[in-house]
């Protein structure tokens, strides 16, 4: 390994937050080797302020340009395939980097000898107000690829493109499953299983701008793609075929698929006093993911208030909803 790096940046719009983006990059205590920015056609100048700001920083930049818009994981991609350095990271338009956020996870990945680096992530507002880790898990200096993808499961640690430096071929070629929302999860987990070591470095090293009307955060058809996710990770388990991740499948099954569906279908239908179509579908795809089987196992181990949960909404989702709606 020799540790050149290539940065990965899809610009879509918002030419403020991109300039913004840019700009802690530049600021970098280590730059990367190659910052990598790829025009996914927002159409509204900030694919031009990303590589004016680029040029006045003097970062060395490879640019691709998509005839269309093709979103992010068609992005992400397409940067993946022209970026020329043994290392791998991402950052999106509307996020930054913490000032030595790439010095520090290239130094740990040489130090342990891992294939993957994972630093904490801030969130901030727009304006830049800290909110908080994202990350609840407590930190381990060094794990194995199959100690992190429980975590990963459990929510401990987040399956975040960004966050992490990647030695390349953990990643694969066209890792990111274009036309999808929830993009991340999938391609991480597999990279994750892929490698020996993975280290963490338990400080805040990348800020995510945490917009309260974010896509992921509201109903609409790509919640469908929350289920199509779950079926490749479970696909991804299957063929690991590691004991260690079936209880932690269950509950990334229970508390990152089956809750979401059900509450952002249920606060739709409120919405429109239960005249959704499309939400009391989703509604009842959610409901048929639980299982008897889950519950037992998550009530037995240390997960009885999730299993509750979803006892309630398999059972009774009228009164789901109304616990829901109290809230």
């Amino acid at each position: 390994m020799t540790g050149t790096l290539s940065l990965v940046l899809p610009v879509y719009r918002d030419p403020a937050a991109v300039g913004r983006c840019v700009a802690s990059v530049a600021a970098q205590s280590r730059r990367p080797d190659e910052l990598v920015l790829v025009d996914d056609r927002g159409g509204d100048g900030a694919f031009d302020v990303a590589c004016e700001t680029a040029h006045v920083a003097g970062i060395a930049t490879t640019v691709v340009r998509h005839e269309r818009n093709r979103g992010l994981s068609a992005a992400r991609n397409s940067g993946l395939r022209v970026a020329r350095g043994d290392l791998i990271a991402f950052v999106d338009g509307d996020d930054a980097l913490a000032p030595d956020g790439i010095r520090a996870l290239v130094d740990a990945l040489r130090a342990a000898d891992a294939d993957i680096a994972v630093g904490r992530t801030m969130r901030t507002t727009p304006a830049g107000e800290e909110l908080g880790l994202t990350e609840s898990g407590e930190p381990v200096p060094v794990r194995t690829g199959a100690e992190f993808a429980e975590n990963l499961l459990r929510d401990e640690e987040k399956g975040y493109a960004w966050n992490k430096v990647y030695r390349r071929d953990v990643l694969g070629a066209d890792p990111y499953p274009e036309g999808r929302v929830y993009e991340d999860f999938a391609p991480t987990l597999r990279a994750v299983l892929r490698s020996r070591r993975i280290v963490t470095v338990d400080r805040p090293l990348y800020l995510y701008t945490d917009t309260e009307g974010s896509i992921s955060n509201r109903f609409g058809p790509h919640l469908g793609d929350l289920l199509t996710q779950l079926a490749e990770v479970e696909r991804i388990v299957d063929a690991a075929d590691l004991d260690t991740l079936r209880y932690p499948l269950r509950v990334y099954r229970a508390a990152n698929v089956v809750q979401p569906v059900a509450n952002m279908s249920l606060r739709a239908q409120h919405v429109a006093d239960g005249s959704d179509v499309r939400a009391e579908r989703m509604l009842h795809d959610a409901r048929a993911l639980v299982r008897s089987g889950d519950l037992a196992r998550l009530a037995g181990g240390g997960h009885a208030r999730l299993a509750a949960t979803l006892a309630v909404l398999a059972a009774s989702p009228r009164l789901y909803s109304r616990i829901l709606r109290s809230r």
